[in-house]
């Protein structure tokens, strides 16, 4: 427990600030390079993300939505979810507001022809039954 004349740490008050839950994809880019991210919830001072690229506590980046740009530092790592304090405080609508960028996908993945389902062919009711006896538990 902490003593009434220190101060709230950090993480205290970001817990304090009024949190809105959501689901938008963001940019994130750094010294580890470029990668998406899911917003899971923000408030006015920071934002908790999903993220697959492995962050350290410290690291300084910047979250990108649209034209909006928020420089940040990560707080806390827990897997995949992660802890951004923004540097300067925004409203939460300004986040919540910013349109996505507007272009291409910058990552295309081809399916292989290998892959990819074939329909099945039309079978006669025959057919049909011969297949359900054979996959019917006995």
């Amino acid at each position: 427990m902490r003593d009434a004349d220190q101060p709230a740490s950090p993480v205290t008050r970001q817990r304090r600030a009024q949190r809105k839950h959501m689901l938008v994809m963001v940019q994130l880019s750094g010294d580890f390079g470029e990668t998406t991210a899911k917003i899971l919830d923000v408030s006015d001072q920071g934002a908790r993300l999903d993220c697959a690229v492995a962050l350290t506590v410290g690291d300084a980046l910047v979250l990108t939505r649209g034209e909006l740009s928020l420089p940040s530092r990560v707080t806390w790592t827990r897997g995949t979810r992660v802890g951004l304090e923004f540097l300067e405080a925004i409203p939460t609508e300004t986040l919540i507001t910013a349109s996505p960028a507007v272009g291409p996908p910058t990552q295309t993945q081809v399916v292989p022809e290998v892959f990819r389902i074939t329909p099945m062919p039309a079978l006669s009711r025959s057919e049909e039954r011969k297949l359900a006896r054979i996959w019917a538990p006995n």
